[in-house]
């Protein structure tokens, strides 16, 4: 489920699907950020527009770096999933295999 910032429009389906970030807060007091809308698409995008926001707070955040970073499981040596599955076993034999199997899965 997730909530739909209310632009005035009629109908839900009518409705901007991009989302609205909002930072609350006094003055002296940390901001509060809000998310409203958005799609999982264009979290990295809200993410790093997030920080710009918080970013005079926050001096020490740094750049932006997540639109070129590889995610999790993104970085398989040649997409070979197998390979890395059983290399994933070799590697952490103390662990369950089971469990080890499932993680790579994830």
């Amino acid at each position: 489920m997730r909530p739909l910032y209310d632009d005035g429009a009629t109908k839900a389906q009518e409705a901007t699907r991009d989302y609205v970030l909002r930072l609350d807060g006094g003055a002296g007091a940390p901001p509060l950020p809000s998310v409203i809308g958005g799609k999982i698409t264009t979290y990295r995008r809200l993410a790093e527009h997030a920080l710009a926001e918080l970013a005079p707070t926050f001096p020490a955040l740094g750049h932006a770096w997540t639109a070129g970073a590889v995610l999790p499981g993104g970085d398989i040596p040649g997409g070979n999933v197998t390979a890395w599955r059983e290399h994933m076993l070799a590697a952490h034999a103390g662990l369950d295999a089971v469990l080890v199997r499932r993680l790579c899965r994830s």
